[in-house]
Parts: structure tokens; C-alpha cells; sequence
């Protein structure tokens, strides 16, 4: 089975766009992908370098930016760290995101 298989849940980017003296998040597009909360012991293996809470898989070709803003519903993410994974045969992003 595929990674792709669970990407079902749809994430809305917003990106900051700065316009004279005005600054902005403004859609930049949208993208599925999967969400977990991540493990207690991931949280502590990264805590020192990174503040995250959540892990988001998506296709590898997700144009997605460190500080954009991810919504899916009332929830927003702010991305902290983008990981490619592009061996194998499930090649994906992973999203380091804080809620």
C-alpha cells in the first residue's frame, strides 16, 4: 500500500506576503496530506532544537515554505521544519509543525 493512500485530510497554505509597508498571510494554495500528533519520546528527541507537536506527510511535489501557516478548519500550523524523503517507494515530505 501506498503512503499517498492516506493523504485525505486537506491543508490550506497560507504564506506571508509583505505589500509596501503591510505584511499579510495571504492562500497560496492547497494540498492533502496525513497528520499525527507526535509520541512523547519524538517530542523529546527534537524539543531541544525544534518547538513541534504534529508531524504532516505529503506528496513530495507540496510546494510548502518554513513559516507558512497551515489551516484545516479552525486548526493552524505553523511549519518548523520540512524533511524530503525521496527514496523508495514512498517518497514524501514530512512537515514538523506546531500547533
Amino acid at each position: 500500500m501506498s503512503i499517498t493512500s492516506f493523504f485525505t485530510t486537506t491543508f490550506t497554505i497560507k504564506r506571508m506576503v509583505y505589500t509596501a509597508n503591510k505584511s499579510a498571510l495571504q492562500t497560496a494554495g492547497t494540498f492533502n496530506g496525513y497528520i499525527q500528533q507526535l509520541s512523547q519520546q519524538k517530542l523529546q528527541e527534537i524539543a531541544g532544537a525544534l518547538k513541534v507537536s504534529h508531524a504532516i506527510w505529503c506528496a513530495v511535489d507540496t510546494v510548502v515554505n518554513l513559516g507558512d501557516v497551515l489551516e484545516v478548519g479552525t486548526n493552524k500550523y505553523a511549519v518548523k521544519a520540512i524533511q524530503t524523503n525521496n527514496t523508495g517507494g514512498n517518497q514524501h515530505l514530512e512537515l514538523l509543525v506546531e500547533k
